[in-house]
């Protein structure tokens, strides 16, 4: 059993046609037989490099349900925040699955066994488990990448992708960490997301908060107010938030490349992994106060970790 991450060099994507300014996607089936520290989009290969800004939305899907969804300018931007270069210094854009910044390990190098349903999961880094069954037969067998593209350059573009992977680890897929995108409609003054109009809990998918991005266009976002389960949790400007987030020289909020207003609220200030918020009832009560310049749409942009067979059982 291979502990150690290697590199493998995945199936290219379908080929993209150049010098097209309408949307055109492409897609990659990935093999299910590894556990994924992360995958990297080489985006010059063979010809002019697509930016990405030209990648509208990657969609990440296991078993046909999507686990990540973004552009590709929001994902860079939150590559950065975790000090990864920009995307143009290495041609390079990055899907991690290991939670950067969190100190420890990765799950399931606790006696050659992947954890699953204990406190030590959120304790350590993740991984995204393939190949691996747990004992009713569940597990992650697909898994394929579509990327949807505008405005290609000419020539003959290509994206090649290239894993971080060791082999998978017994016991099923684990926790997952997954990656929502909804779209909050903003309005001028004080504003309240909650699970009716942005925030997703609740469920065994979202069962534990991990980070909130919010990208606004032209808006600048302040004062915010989470209430978790009627406890006031988060009490903050932006500033004073920017302030924490760069206190351990980890997370770099100036650099969240073109997005100078982007707002990022988490709960690991420290770099542990178990400062996460329990999230799995669907009676839990999560609600974040904000003010508003400006009335426009929102992008939220939620990473929790969860369980993509239901949880587990107490055993």
């Amino acid at each position: 059993m291979i502990n150690t991450p290697i590199d493998v060099v995945l199936q290219p994507f379908s080929p993209v046609t150049p010098s097209q300014a309408g949307v055109q996607t492409i897609s990659a089936e990935f093999p299910a037989r590894y556990a994924y520290w992360q995958i990297d989009l080489q985006l010059g290969t063979g010809g002019p490099a697509i930016t990405a800004a030209m990648i509208q939305e990657i969609r990440l899907k296991a078993n046909g349900m999507v686990i990540r969804r973004l552009s590709g300018t929001m994902l860079d931007a939150i590559n950065q925040y975790y000090g990864v270069p920009v995307s143009t210094t290495y041609g390079m854009l990055s899907l991690y699955f290991r939670r950067l910044g969190v100190r420890g390990g990765v799950q399931g190098l606790s006696n050659g066994k992947l954890l699953s349903g204990s406190a030590p999961d959120v304790a350590l880094e993740s991984i995204l488990n393939t190949g691996s069954f747990n004992s009713s037969g569940q597990g992650i067998s697909s898994l394929i990448c579509e990327i949807d593209l505008i405005n290609t350059p000419a020539g003959a573009p290509r994206i090649l992708p290239i894993a971080q992977v060791t082999d998978p680890y017994p016991g099923g897929a684990g926790l997952v960490y997954f990656q929502d995108k909804t779209t909050f409609n903003g309005v001028v003054g004080t504003n309240t997301a909650s699970k009716s109009n942005a925030l997703l809990f609740g469920d065994p998918i979202h069962s534990q908060l991990d980070t909130v991005f919010i990208f606004p266009l032209t808006s600048t976002l302040d004062t915010f107010q989470m209430f978790f389960n009627n406890n006031l949790i988060i009490q903050r400007t932006s500033a004073y938030n920017k302030a924490i987030q760069a206190q351990d020289d980890v997370r770099f909020p100036a650099a969240l490349f073109g997005y100078a207003n982007a707002i990022v609220l988490e709960w690991s200030p420290n770099g542990y992994g178990d400062e996460v918020l329990n999230i799995a009832d669907p009676s839990t009560d999560l609600r974040l106060i904000f003010n508003s310049t400006v009335a426009e749409a929102l992008t939220f942009a939620e990473f929790t970790l969860g369980y993509p067979f239901g949880m587990p059982s107490a055993a």
